[in-house]
């Protein structure tokens, strides 16, 4: 049995839209019959992000970063970039980037198969975000988690009093190569980060060579609901992903380089 909605117009054939998903469809039959409608697993539901970047000696990062995109990720960046003409696609990108990167500023973007329903979108964008490392001394610090923010605090106000419940399962990975001066060494790099849970999972991993550390990661949301009682782990499982958003890799400058 095959389960789609003809009247979303951006949406793959045989994909159902989120708000279908884990819902209840009627079949038409002689009876009729209600049937629950499926919730696709996370590898339907991808966005995979590489970039390679580059910090300066003033603390300006560099970078260009390609996307491939599918599921909701795809259907809602599609239909946000079909619904303007084309000489304003600009700022849809540069929306995009701001919601990755606090104050970067776009520099070229592309898009391919747009119009391509049966084929992942994959968008390509080059940006530019000055003061993204900090000098302290002779230390040099900057954060590797340079795009993307999937650490939420929402539920860090008050007591949850029902189940938590996400639009769409998902699964995202990062993986950044990020070059830096010759006249600073590693010092430092944050620890890897893993979390796994019967609803989410988080791993991370960093490793340097010569004067390029490379950073990368993953995010799976496995289930749709998340039960009240579960709702410390996922507490848990947010925080987990900002502890590692905002860690800091330390360069170390040599002798001759003037203290600032």
């Amino acid at each position: 049995m095959l389960f789609f909605d003809p009247t979303e117009t951006l949406t793959s054939f045989g994909y159902l839209p989120p708000s279908l998903q884990a819902n209840y469809g009627l079949l038409v039959s002689e009876t009729g019959e209600l049937v629950q409608l499926p919730v696709l697993p996370p590898s339907t539901n991808q966005m995979t992000r590489t970039a390679t970047l580059n910090i300066d000696g003033s603390g300006k990062l560099t970078g260009t970063v390609e996307e491939i995109r599918t599921g909701p990720a795809e259907d809602e960046l599609r239909d946000e970039l079909a619904a303007v003409p084309k000489i304003e696609r600009q700022k849809v990108f540069q929306s995009l980037l701001s919601r990755v990167s606090d104050g970067a500023v776009l520099t070229r973007a592309s898009i391919t198969d747009l119009g391509n329903f049966t084929s992942p979108l994959i968008i390509e964008y080059g940006f530019t975000l000055s003061g993204y490392a900090q000098h302290l001394g002779n230390l040099y610090l900057f954060r590797p988690c340079a795009l993307g923010h999937k650490g939420e605090d929402l539920l860090e106000d008050k007591p949850r009093q029902q189940p938590v419940v996400f639009s769409h399962t998902a699964q995202e990975t990062d993986s950044f190569e990020i070059s830096f001066p010759a006249e600073y060494s590693m010092d430092e790099v944050p620890r890897p980060m893993q979390y796994d849970s019967p609803f989410a999972g988080y791993k991370s991993e960093l490793h340097g060579d010569a004067h390029t550390l490379h950073y990368s990661r993953m995010y799976e949301l496995k289930n749709l609901r998340v039960q009240l009682e579960q709702v410390k782990e996922l507490k848990q499982f947010f925080r987990t992903i900002s502890d590692d958003e905002r860690a800091y890799a330390i360069l170390t400058s040599s002798s001759s380089v003037s203290q600032k």
